[in-house]
């Protein structure tokens, strides 16, 4: 498996989940994430969530470590909710 793994796609992906997780998403919850890698190790991830009134909130933001991202994006819009 090490011949087809990507390390910036895999750094992506895990801010998206560690968003997700944090978050709770799943297949009932309005909320979405999509992370990409910018320069120099930087990630650029921008969240989005539904409130209850149906409104759309966003959130972008950057980092260089992929967990850390995830839960600061997820946490901050979880505030904002």
């Amino acid at each position: 498996i090490r011949s087809i793994h990507h390390q910036p796609t895999f750094t992506e992906i895990q801010t998206e989940r560690t968003f997700l997780e944090v978050f709770g998403g799943g297949c009932h919850v309005a909320a979405g994430c999509i992370a990409h890698l910018i320069e120099n190790g930087t990630i650029e991830a921008c969240a989005v969530i539904e409130d209850q009134n149906g409104a759309l909130k966003r959130l972008t933001l950057k980092g260089e470590d992929p967990i850390i991202l995830g839960k600061q994006l997820a946490l901050q819009l979880l505030q904002a909710k």
